[in-house]
């Protein structure tokens, strides 16, 4: 056991310390983030439109929604992603998505080339796959 522990030593002492995985940036963890940018690094459009716009969607996800019960056969629900179309794209832009959007959200979807069925249930269609401009 003795000659063990001195061998221990002797490798601890020959190891270097400052290795690329232990040296000193490596220990300082990631870069601390930003608190004066958007999540997805875009910056809200402060627009009375806009603000309109996310107003009503998220008046309708926080009051309307919760006495209808989950409803939408969409992942992001249809709500969700009227909010991020107008965030990422604009209200114009927005608006037509989430337009779009709606009328496809109906009894007679399923699954196809468009949108995949999720192991919940629901169709996968995101927003970055419905920018209405031609491939």
């Amino acid at each position: 056991m003795q000659s063990f522990a001195c061998l221990l030593i002797v490798v601890c002492l020959l190891v270097p310390v400052t290795s690329g995985h232990c040296s000193a940036p490596a220990m300082k963890g990631p870069p601390a983030a930003d608190v004066h940018t958007h999540p997805a690094g875009i910056d809200p459009d402060p627009s009375p439109f806009s603000l309109l716009t996310t107003g009503a969607i998220t008046f309708y996800r926080s009051f309307i929604s919760p006495t209808q019960g989950p409803r939408c056969g969409f992942y992001p629900s249809c709500s969700a992603f009227g909010l991020q179309a107008v965030r990422e794209y604009g209200p114009g832009r927005g608006v037509m998505m989430t337009t779009d959007r709606l009328t496809r959200c109906n009894l007679l979807k399923g699954p196809g080339p468009d949108y995949y069925l999720l192991p919940n249930g629901k169709l996968f269609d995101p927003v970055s796959r419905n920018l209405l401009t031609e491939p």
